[in-house]
């Protein structure tokens, strides 16, 4: 059973006051069982919470859950809504971490993954 999974998000930046109330900005990703990338989790059965947080702090800034787009190919998004972004104050780099839980099992991904958030159009 693997331990862990390896994130790979495809953005890298967010925009403060930038949201959507349909499927016009999302953040998508995949999730891998291996660090090089090749095999996807399959993700039957699990629940996905996305966090993001700052680097050395487990204070979530935003902690939403996902939506599996493909279970097989390790596939997801999450649509951001509105104030659910870190505020201005809070923009720089962070770190992100999708949590998958299932059945009292919880796994997290092994490799550091970074997203920019900048000022939004609105701040």
């Amino acid at each position: 059973m693997t331990l862990g999974s390896y994130l790979t998000l495809d953005q890298g930046i967010l925009y403060n006051g930038n949201f959507s109330s349909d499927s016009s900005l999302r953040v998508t990703g995949t999730l891998y069982t291996d660090p090089e990338k090749t095999t996807p989790f399959v993700l039957t059965g699990y629940t996905l919470t996305m966090r993001i947080h700052r680097d050395h702090s487990t204070v979530d800034l935003f902690n939403q859950t996902c939506t599996i787009n493909s279970a097989t190919a390790g596939t997801f998004y999450i649509n951001i809504a509105d104030n659910t972004l870190p505020s201005t104050g809070y923009t720089g780099v962070y770190l992100v971490d999708v949590v998958l839980t299932k059945s009292g099992t919880r796994v997290t991904n092994l490799n550091r993954v970074e997203i920019l958030i900048q000022r939004g159009p609105t701040d």
